[in-house]
């Protein structure tokens, strides 16, 4: 060994190298493309199905943008977003008929990287394609749900502050140690950890006036938060659930003799929860599902005085159109304006 010299296997040397950097670089395993039989990836579909989706960690980085060092919440986000198009593919259906295949960018085996695979792309081509998702499909953000303030809950509850700076204090001083005994340091001075709780609480500090509507603090969020933060999670997913029954019946293969004949299946199996419903307000038989029968308006004579009398008109309108038809108005308007001729009202 030489001082400041690095000698590689090959026999050559490097003098002057006062630092190593040592950077790893991922290559894909051309086994994976044979498995699959792989041609190309639009996005993350293989060959183009979205029925065969693959994920693997991009090449390269995006300097800009680190929020995480781990694989986790990308993975965890995928599989949200995965399971939910392909539990309600309709919407898949739907972004395909608007022409999303068709300006997908393609990945293919790339002519300057031969020993590179086809199911590994960079990070450019991912969030290219990850873009074009977000335009098609704009409401998977509520399938994530607010992975912002469960990650803030989550990481809190795990390596609360305290725990967490006691472990940075730790590593430093292990750091020292191991340089004292494997690198000739015996001698220099014990240096205390740099950070102090009163600097991290400054930075809290200084946070919260910059972003003064979500302030946080050492003990992390309360126990309110948290519970809300899995909450909200879980209503909205319910909430998810109700928007889709209509779809989900449409879709269902129970429904076939409804599609046959032209019915809407939703509306058919709407009718059996709602009739039931209506029938106290309706002045009908119990088992017809007429709003009004011959019965009702025998009925009302009940409630007529000796002296006056009532006359029943029909008119080509349903029970739901009788406020906006004009034939009805007609009638209403006449009946106003006889009676007002009969008490000498002034015209309006």
């Amino acid at each position: 060994c030489s001082p400041k010299t690095l000698h590689l296997k090959n026999g050559e040397k490097l003098e002057n190298c006062n630092f190593l950097i040592k950077a790893l670089g991922l290559i894909g395993d051309p086994r994976v493309d044979k498995l699959h039989n792989i041609t190309h990836r639009l996005g993350n579909f293989v060959n183009g199905d979205w029925r065969r989706i693959m994920s693997a960690d991009a090449t390269g980085m995006h300097a800009a943008n680190f929020t995480t060092f781990s694989a986790g919440p990308g993975a965890c986000s995928f599989v949200k977003q995965w399971y939910y198009l392909h539990m309600h593919p309709w919407e898949m259906y739907s972004a395909m008929d608007q022409g999303m295949m068709k300006i997908m960018p393609k990945h293919v085996l790339s002519n300057s990287q031969p020993d590179q695979t086809v199911y590994m792309t960079n990070v450019q081509y991912e969030m290219a394609a990850g873009g074009m998702m977000g335009q098609y499909f704009p409401s998977l953000g509520r399938v994530m749900g607010d992975e912002g303030t469960y990650k803030h809950c989550l990481l809190h509850s795990m390596h609360p502050t305290d725990k967490f700076f006691e472990y940075c204090a730790a590593d430093w001083d292990r750091y020292q140690k191991m340089f004292r005994e494997r690198n000739g340091c015996d001698d220099k001075p014990w240096v205390p950890y740099p950070y102090t709780k009163d600097t991290v609480r400054g930075w809290f500090d200084l946070y919260n006036q910059k972003f003064p509507f979500c302030p946080i603090k050492w003990e992390g969020p309360d126990e309110g938060t948290k519970e809300w933060a899995i909450r909200s999670f879980r209503e909205d997913w319910e909430r998810r659930q109700q928007e889709h029954i209509p779809m989900l019946i449409k879709e269902s293969a129970l429904c076939e003799s409804c599609k046959a004949d032209g019915s809407d299946p939703y509306m058919s199996a709407c009718v059996g929860t709602m009739v039931p419903k209506r029938k106290k307000f309706m002045g009908s038989a119990p088992e017809s599902t007429l709003d009004f029968d011959a019965t009702a308006y025998g009925d009302w004579q009940m409630w007529m005085d000796s002296e006056y009398t009532f006359t029943i008109e029909g008119v080509p309108a349903k029970s739901v159109d009788v406020l906006t038809h004009p034939e009805v108005w007609g009638r209403i308007i006449s009946r106003c304006e006889a009676k007002s001729s009969v008490h000498n009202l002034p015209d309006q």
